[in-house]
């Protein structure tokens, strides 16, 4: 049993951007159980989930716009922790589980950043040193 989840607003979502989340929502919940099964039938204890209070991340739930503001953030920081992570794997089968995950989650952040130029959203600041940001905000 792990921990609730607290705050945060279901966000109304629309057009393009709700099939968008749609298929992003489903992708994620076969990840954890892809994930879990992988963790299981390597015969390690799996940890409970942890207490998660959405309103510390203090955006995200106000409107579409900022759903996409934060489905950014989280997107690109699935995309660099497997890129980041993948160096230190041995395992055939974990590296098979990682390259999809993967390949799944950089179509996830292509498509999140395809949502914010076509939305126009102008305040998206960068992550980090190396961020590139989506158009309008950064370059084509």
């Amino acid at each position: 049993m792990g921990g609730p989840t607290t705050g945060g607003s279901q966000v109304e979502l629309t057009g393009t951007t709700l099939q968008v989340a749609t298929e992003l929502a489903s992708d994620e919940r076969k990840h954890v159980v892809d994930l879990r099964n992988l963790i299981a039938s390597q015969g390690v204890e799996q940890i409970a989930k942890p207490a998660i209070n959405l309103d510390a991340l203090m955006t995200g739930f106000g409107s579409q716009n900022e759903f996409l503001f934060l489905s950014r953030i989280f997107e690109d920081i699935g995309v660099t922790a497997y890129a980041g992570a993948a160096p230190l794997l041995t395992n055939a089968t974990n590296i098979g589980y990682a390259a999809r995950i993967l390949a799944v989650e950089a179509l996830h952040a292509g498509n999140i950043r395809l949502e914010i130029a076509q939305a126009g959203i102008v305040t998206t600041p960068p992550l980090d040193s190396v961020d590139i940001l989506p158009p309008p905000s950064g370059k084509y």
